[in-house]
């Protein structure tokens, strides 16, 4: 457990300090004294830090409202791969927002909500198996469920690990693309399969045209420019499977690693300044 104190450790991640990856804070008198002042407090904080990968509020009573605000700014945050809400009170509707957040969120990889005091009822495991139709990240949930629906739901946690190993070994995974398969049943006629663009330059084919790009409904994916990543204090152009990539690695490696990681990474891929 973190020997950091609440007040503290809101002032570091406001201050994004590379150095703090992980927050502790099991159990805290001090937090669950002041639930709703600090719940809110580090919800805000999570949408400006770029450095917290894991953040454990186990038994501090935060409540539905509380879990809202976390939803919130798991919309916008894109470092964070743990956040561990056990054993606190939040009900079915604090449940349900997380999960539409993580409709948009590409970075988290495990949510632990065990040991609520209410059960989560079938509207909440209804809303975390249409999530799965947006999100292709999540790969563990921590919880103890009794639905019917709970085998659809591990199907889909299945489903993301299979895509992240295929992300990995540089495969193509467009036949597990959720994404893909809403264009087909909109009647939209989805653009060709194509590998992805993760192989450094010095052994890579030719770069895939523009028109080759894979394509997303105008709701969730507008046509935007060039996805823009940060390796080592600079922005850089980069595809999608390449920023993809990048988060993933982001979130396996301490922050020493990291920044060893992106010495190399840009010249390897051959990536242009945005």
């Amino acid at each position: 457990m973190s020997s950091l104190m609440p007040g503290a450790a809101l002032q570091r991640l406001r201050d994004n300090d590379p150095t703090l990856t992980k927050v502790d804070l099991t159990k805290s008198s001090v937090f669950s004294m002041k639930v709703a002042e600090y719940t809110t407090s580090f919800a805000e904080v999570l949408k400006t830090n770029t450095h917290l990968k894991e953040l454990i509020l186990a038994n501090c009573g935060i409540i539905t409202s509380g879990a809202i605000e976390f939803a919130e700014a798991l919309k916008v945050n894109s470092t964070l791969t743990r956040l561990d809400l056990a054993n606190n009170r939040i009900a079915g509707e604090g449940a349900i927002a997380i999960a539409e957040a993580l409709k948009e969120n590409s970075t988290l990889l495990e949510l632990k909500l065990l040991g609520q005091n209410v059960k989560f009822g079938e509207n909440v495991m209804s809303a975390f198996v249409d999530m799965f139709e947006y999100n292709t990240t999540l790969l563990n949930i921590i919880w103890r469920i009794d639905s019917r629906q709970s085998f659809t739901i591990n199907k889909k946690l299945s489903r993301n690990k299979e895509i992240e190993r295929r992300i990995l070994a540089d495969m193509d995974w467009d036949d597990l693309n959720p994404a893909k398969r809403r264009l087909a049943s909109a009647g939209c006629s989805p653009q060709p399969s194509r590998t992805t663009s993760l192989t450094p330059a010095s052994s890579a084919a030719s770069p895939a045209p523009a028109s080759a790009a894979v394509s997303t409904s105008a709701a969730e994916a507008p046509a935007v420019d060039p996805n823009v990543f940060e390796l080592g204090g600079v922005n850089y152009k980069v595809t999608p499977e390449q920023k993809h990539f990048f988060q993933r690695w982001q979130g396996k490696l301490d922050y020493i690693l990291w920044n060893d990681f992106t010495k190399e990474a840009a010249d390897a891929f051959s990536l242009v300044r945005a």
